[in-house]
């Protein structure tokens, strides 16, 4: 039964390792609540756009769809060992913070029309403020 639900998932096995605690940090320990439905069909792609009001953020938007969300990530942080081999094989998506990135995006345009999903945090940063929206980084 449980290599029948790993099958159907639209997660690989590797996604599905990571997305069960963040399926059970935000419904379980946190509650949340989904209200509706996702409003792209499975196939479509498109791109969320959210602020960064805390750590925790990509939890909270990865469970809403039901499908991976391919994340602009700053580049430092593939640098890391542990962290880059984790952001690679989640499939996040390398970006310069500072100007244009035409590679990640033409890798985001591609992931689009292959109908996945992609995650941007424009503000580049946790928003600490009472604002609810900082200004995007120059890349976003």
């Amino acid at each position: 039964m449980i290599a029948f639900a790993i099958w159907r998932s639209p997660y690989t096995p590797f996604q599905l390792l990571f997305f069960v605690p963040c399926f059970l940090l935000t419904r379980v320990l946190w509650r949340t609540q989904i209200v509706g439905d996702f409003p792209l069909p499975r196939d479509r792609g498109g791109v969320i756009v959210s602020n960064h009001r805390s750590s925790i953020d990509p939890f909270f938007i990865q469970v809403m769809p039901g499908r991976a969300v391919h994340w602009f990530v700053a580049k430092e942080y593939f640098a890391i060992p542990l962290v880059g081999w984790f952001l690679r094989s989640t499939g996040s998506i390398p970006t310069r913070r500072a100007g244009v990135d035409t590679a990640a995006t033409k890798q985001a345009i591609r992931e689009a029309a292959e109908g996945n999903l992609i995650g941007m945090l424009p503000e580049g940063q946790i928003n600490t403020n009472e604002e609810l929206l900082l200004p995007g980084r120059p890349g976003a």
